[in-house]
């Protein structure tokens, strides 16, 4: 189940992480990422979401290219 949300979010930001690696690249999108996590962390300490941004913001891969990858 959380996997099929997780991929429904991941599909749904793709655009904005795009844009916001034009304008700022790697960092930019770590950033974004990071400070979503601390969002859904001070909401939903446990939730699918604050584990989501937290991996997505520490992996390097992903906030260098691997959101790229993501088909819609």
């Amino acid at each position: 189940m959380y996997t099929a949300q997780a991929g429904q979010e991941l599909v749904s930001i793709v655009y904005h992480l795009e844009r916001l690696f034009e304008a700022s690249g790697e960092v930019g999108v770590r950033n974004h990422l990071a400070e979503q996590a601390a969002s859904r962390e001070a909401a939903h300490t446990n939730s699918w979401q604050t584990a989501t941004y937290k991996a997505l913001a520490t992996n390097d891969w992903f906030c260098s290219e691997g959101f790229e990858h993501i088909a819609g």
